[in-house]
């Protein structure tokens, strides 16, 4: 038994979640994004938005609504505030990158939480990171 990353129950590995079968449906193959996400740039640029960031999500940090915990460093991911199928051009543009946790990146995908407070946020964080 094992707990599930994608629902949040506890279930044997071996059990294809429905969960995890949506999300995998949600991403893809073949396409501009995927194909982004597959290039060294992207590797190295997402290390450095996690350095950028501290590896803490930003909104949890912040305590926006869905925070679990105020210093949240599991399951991660960088988010692109701008998508790359709307704007490919900013695939690696630093102020359209924000680190964030499950709950939060689900949160923005879906609209509930608006682009301009997360380009706000990445904005910020871009310009202290710089100055050091």
């Amino acid at each position: 038994l094992k707990s599930c990353s994608y629902c949040g129950r506890v279930h044997d590995s071996r059990i294809d979640c429905a969960a995890k079968r949506v999300m995998k449906a949600k991403y893809e193959k073949n396409t501009l994004a995927s194909k982004t996400r597959s290039l060294s740039r992207w590797q190295k640029t997402r290390a450095y938005i996690r350095q950028r960031d501290n590896g803490v999500c930003q909104l949890c940090l912040r305590n926006y609504a869905g925070t679990i915990r105020p210093y949240e460093t599991d399951s991660l991911s960088v988010h692109h505030i701008i998508k790359i199928k709307d704007d490919a051009s900013k695939a690696f543009d630093e102020e359209n990158l924000i680190t964030l946790c499950r709950v939060h990146h689900e949160m923005a995908e879906e609209g509930e939480i608006s682009q301009t407070e997360l380009i706000k946020i990445a904005t910020e964080n871009s310009r202290k990171y710089n100055e050091c």
